[in-house]
Parts: structure tokens; sequence; C-alpha cells
């Protein structure tokens, strides 16, 4: 099996050596960066995972149509490496969601963490940032997450596609799909049309 996991190299020192924080926060402060301050607001440290961009995302919803937040899936045993991951992102305080993806087709799963905000289907503006305070306030009102930013934590499979490679699989398949689709109502409009004038005689007389 493989497995992979997504900590940017250029970063994971921030995460495995104190001394490296600390004096990256230092360099912060005194240069004034209110952008680095802001993607450490939630947290001390800096997220240390892949940022998604859109074509990825975009595959990744494509290729793995099937998803569950992290505690409860159960498609599959979960790698140690992966696990591991999943611990220092709990851990570090990185997402407010972790969820898997997979397909039942070809399972070869992906650990996505997510930022955003939680509402509720009664109130739509009213955001939360966790999950436990969305739902002590829903009322039996659904809960929902809307996700403003994802970052990959792993993925594990038989296959070890480059990501380059999943995103062209991905436009492949919706391709596919989606001439599947049309082409069926097509056929249902076809018959509907070849269909018109008993239709009209039955109704109409």
């Amino acid at each position: 099996m493989h497995v992979e996991t997504y900590i940017m190299p250029e970063t994971e020192e921030l995460v495995t050596s104190p001394e490296t924080l600390s004096e990256w926060q230092e360099q912060v402060d005194k240069l004034g960066l209110v952008g680095q301050k802001a993607i450490t607001k939630k947290q001390e440290t800096p997220i240390v995972f892949m940022p998604m961009n859109r074509r990825l995302i975009e595959a990744v919803k494509v290729l793995c149509p099937s998803s569950c937040e992290l505690k409860e899936y159960r498609h599959d045993a979960i790698p140690l490496p992966a696990l591991e991951a999943a611990k220092m992102a709990i851990e570090k305080g990185f997402f407010q969601k972790i969820e898997v993806r997979w397909d039942d087709a070809t399972p070869d799963p992906v650990m996505i963490g997510m930022n955003g905000v939680w509402y509720t289907s009664a109130n739509y503006s009213k955001h939360f940032s966790t999950k436990a305070e969305c739902e002590a306030q829903a009322n039996g009102a659904i809960v929902h997450f809307l996700e403003r930013e994802q970052f990959l934590i792993a993925r594990w499979g038989a296959e070890a596609k480059a990501l380059s490679q999943l995103i062209l699989d991905a436009k492949e398949r919706f391709i596919a799909e989606a001439k599947r689709r049309l082409t069926q109502a097509i056929r249902s409009a076809q018959r509907e049309l070849e269909d018109v004038e008993l239709t009209a005689q039955e109704r109409f007389g």
C-alpha cells in the first residue's frame, strides 16, 4: 500500500522544533507581518500541511464522491503515517474539521483538513467556530459546515499517482460522466418528442 502525507518540508521545522517556531514568531512580530499573524490567530503554529488549490479540490470531489468526518471513517484501516499526521493536526488545532473522502469503485482515500464556519439550517447568517457550539444552539435544526480553505493531510491506497495526474483523471471522469448523463437526457427527450402526438391524442382526443 502506498501512503503519502503532505507536510510541507519548508515549514515542518516549525512543528518539530520549538526554537525555530519561537524565532519565526519573533521575526513576524518585529517585521509587523499581519498576514503571517493572521494565519496563526487560531493556533500557535502556522498550518504546515499543503493548501489545496481550486483544481485539486474539484478533482478530489470527482474522484472521491463519498465523505465523512475522520472519527466516523470505517471504509478501511487508516495507515499509521496518516494517523500520525492527523494526530499532529488535531493536537496543534490546525483545522475545524477533518474528513476522509473516497470512492467505493476505486478506493484511494484522501484525508483533508478544513477551516470555515458551522451554521444551522434555521439561521444561515449565524456562524460558529466549532461543531459543538453549533449543535448546542441548533434546537433540532440541521448542522452544516461551510469550508473556506482546505489542506491535504494524507492519502493512501494501491496507486501512487502524482497529484497532477489525479487532476487529469478527474477531468476525464467528469467528461465521461457528463457525456453519459447528457446522452441519457437526450434519449429521454427524443422518446418524449416521438410520443408527443400520441400523448396529445390521449389527453385531448
